[in-house]
């Protein structure tokens, strides 16, 4: 199969708008619902991804989260509201890769965390721990005030996973493995291919990593 993956832009309301009602129409119990101010701010950084297949239509939506404490302090982010419809968890670890690389790029000094929140023992845990190397990790206090303030509260019942440096690193070395060409890769598990749609990309950021 043939996909595409591209950024949400900051100014594409339009692009938005079918983001959110992608997430409406594709609901999933592992895929918590995120106040509307948070889920604006998100749309608007300009690091959501979204998949497309070959005829245009979304198959999958990836959202990035900050919690900004202020005082110039380092910005958290989470890796959150993944929702893929198909293509399989090769894209889960794909698109995640690619959030893990376009945050370092756009600011390799960076000293926010980056993390996930997943149910324990899932496939999806299973996924981001196995194949993009997440760890298990106790979010700071900073982090857990930043969540409760934002009405999204951590859950007893999840998991929290960090990634740390050598996950960003393993990063980009997956997606170097899975490199074609130009903007063309493969699929992590074969079988397809994911053109790379941003129009900031090229392939020698895939040597830019830590």
């Amino acid at each position: 199969m043939q996909f595409g993956l591209d950024n949400i832009r900051f100014d594409d309301a339009l692009g938005q708008a079918r983001a959110e009602t992608f997430l409406a129409e594709n609901p999933d119990p592992g895929v918590r619902e995120r106040p509307d101010e948070l889920f604006r701010r998100a749309m608007q950084s300009g690091q959501c991804l979204q998949y497309t297949q070959f005829n245009g239509a979304a198959c999958g939506l990836s959202l990035l989260f900050p919690y900004d404490p202020g005082n110039h302090d380092p910005v958290f982010h989470e890796i959150g509201s993944m929702r893929i419809i198909t293509g399989g968890f090769g894209l889960q670890a794909f698109v995640s890769w690619f959030h893990l690389a376009q945050l370092y790029i756009e600011d390799p000094y960076n000293t926010g965390e980056t993390f996930a929140v997943v149910t324990p023992g899932t496939a999806s845990e299973h996924n981001l721990t196995r194949h993009v190397g997440l760890q298990p990790w106790a979010p700071p206090p900073l982090l857990r005030h930043l969540r409760r303030k934002e009405g999204v509260a951590f859950s007893p019942g999840k998991l929290a996973l960090l990634a740390d440096a050598s996950t960003v690193s393993s990063a980009f070395s997956s997606l170097a493995k899975l490199h074609l060409e130009n903007r063309l890769f493969r699929t992590p598990k074969g079988g397809g291919t994911i053109e790379v749609q941003m129009r900031w990309f090229h392939p020698e950021i895939l040597t830019e990593g830590p």
